[in-house]
């Protein structure tokens, strides 16, 4: 499970029984720049069977794999 929280500028992963696993991101300093893995304001989140996570973030979509790692 993936929640995105808009002021910690950051994804966080958790177990199916909601044991925190990990998180990633930061929080970007280039406003209006697509900057891989630093985020202006994710509010949206979602993932595919592929295990990529896809976040919304100030107009953009950033895609992760599952660790959060900066995918295309």
């Amino acid at each position: 499970m993936y929640i995105t929280n808009d002021d910690a500028y950051a994804v966080f992963k958790y177990s199916p029984a909601g044991k925190f696993i990990s998180q990633f991101g930061s929080e970007s300093t280039d406003t209006g720049q697509f900057v891989g893995g630093k985020f202006e304001s994710p509010l949206a989140i979602a993932a595919d069977g592929y295990g990529r996570v896809f976040v919304s973030d100030g107009g953009y979509i950033q895609v992760f794999d599952s660790s959060g790692k900066v995918s295309q």
